[in-house]
């Protein structure tokens, strides 16, 4: 499917972008036996390192969508922060080398099989971990973060952009060094210093980790309408228009239309909510009230007390339950009038969808989900995820 959270606290869909640099046949990204030898592998993972830090906002906005909000940092998808992952043996070798050291010894690890005849094997350097936005693969780098109703093609571009100007960076200052090699590990130090606050090995998804990206200055940009403010940072148009990817005026336009997208995609999911809770939700809301409200007038004539007094305690609890639904539901009808006749700027509109569309769809779900779980199945009006799961 090609809405990326359709059901809440499901897996939504996303796209893995597998990216790597080949020249001459080469994969520079290929690490070979001793990656810390391989000045190749060093100076293009170098050069991500630094490309992916210097514009993390510009990677986080070019997978930025209403859907993708609703993915990215749950359920398996990474979450909103970019970072990278490289694991421990290749973290280890960065820092070895940031030291100022030239040279590493090899020091690939192995697992052991306990007490059995297999010969030691190779330990698997590719990334396990699951919540990392752009992960080192054992030979390319995985952006997780792409969602699945976009096309990839601007994610690419801009990650293409950002490593060439690096490399244009990198290649002004060694083109002419008397010696190759002594520049490389320098550069690779000197860079790595500077740039490897991006590189994060841990667990995405915990408290501690927004804290450190705080810490480190790494931008969180949870949401797209926060996110679309880097096609018009200075950095990153600089950056873009150097390298002839986009034009000034074609940056605005982009921005402009991601404003606007964002804002129609709110405005048709809230519309659809309010013809779902119209017509379909709270009429069968009312008529299951009256059916309870009838329901205890009958347990009355029945004499049996504690019958009588459950009756009456759940027509109390449903009917609370369904005016706090017509009342939010009511503010909620007023908000989406407001807002698809409003005569802001894009940005100005983007910015109501995301703080009083999207809160009030929340809280106008929240309301219309307890009275699911109140009523019989066969009297809610849509199926519930037991059956859109497991057996449509």
């Amino acid at each position: 499917m090609l809405h990326e959270k359709p059901f809440a606290g499901v897996n939504g869909s996303g796209k893995h972008i597998n990216w790597s640099i080949s020249y001459d046949n080469k994969n520079l990204l290929e690490p070979g036996n001793e990656p810390a030898t391989n000045l190749l592998f060093l100076i293009t993972l170098t050069a991500i390192l630094t490309a992916v830090d210097r514009h993390a906002s510009l990677l986080r906005a070019t997978v930025a969508s209403a859907g993708n909000d609703l993915r990215l940092g749950a359920n398996e998808a990474p979450p909103a922060i970019v970072s990278i992952f490289l694991g421990d043996e290749l973290t280890a070798i960065m820092d070895h080398l940031g030291s100022g050291n030239k040279k590493l010894p090899n020091c690939s690890d192995a697992l052991t099989m306990d007490a059995t005849q297999l010969p030691k094997l190779p330990r698997d350097i590719s990334d396990r971990n699951r919540t990392s936005p752009f992960a080192f693969t054992g030979n390319k780098f995985e952006f997780r973060m792409a969602p699945s109703s976009e096309s990839i093609s601007t994610a690419v571009a801009v990650l293409n952009a950002a490593v060439a100007s690096v490399f244009e960076e990198f290649a002004d200052r060694l083109e002419q060094v008397p010696c190759l090699e002594d520049a490389v590990y320098s550069l690779v130090a000197e860079y790595w210093k500077k740039y490897n606050r991006v590189v994060f090995n841990g667990n995405g998804y915990s408290k501690e980790w927004v804290e450190e990206a705080k810490r480190r200055g790494l931008p969180n940009l949870s949401d797209s309408v926060s996110a679309f403010s880097a096609w018009s940072d200075p950095v990153n148009v600089a950056m873009l228009k150097k390298q002839g990817i986009f034009s000034q005026e074609e940056l605005h336009a982009i921005q402009h239309v991601e404003y606007e997208t964002y804002t129609k995609r709110i405005l048709i999911e809230a519309k659809t909510m309010q013809d779902m809770i119209e017509r379909h939700i709270l009429p069968a809301v009312r008529e299951y009230l009256v059916e309870l409200i009838e329901w205890n007038m009958m347990t009355g004539d029945t004499g049996l007390n504690e019958l009588e007094l459950i009756g009456q305690e759940r027509v109390k609890t449903f009917a609370e339950q369904s005016a706090l639904l017509e009342n939010e539901f009511s503010k909620f009808k007023q908000q989406v009038a407001s807002i698809s006749h409003s005569c802001k700027p894009y940005e100005e509109q983007a910015v109501d969808a995301r703080e009083i569309l999207v809160p009030a769809m929340v809280r106008v779900r929240a309301a219309s989900d307890v009275l699911e779980s109140m009523m019989p199945a066969d009297r809610w009006p849509f199926p519930g995820y037991t059956k859109l799961l497991f057996e449509i």
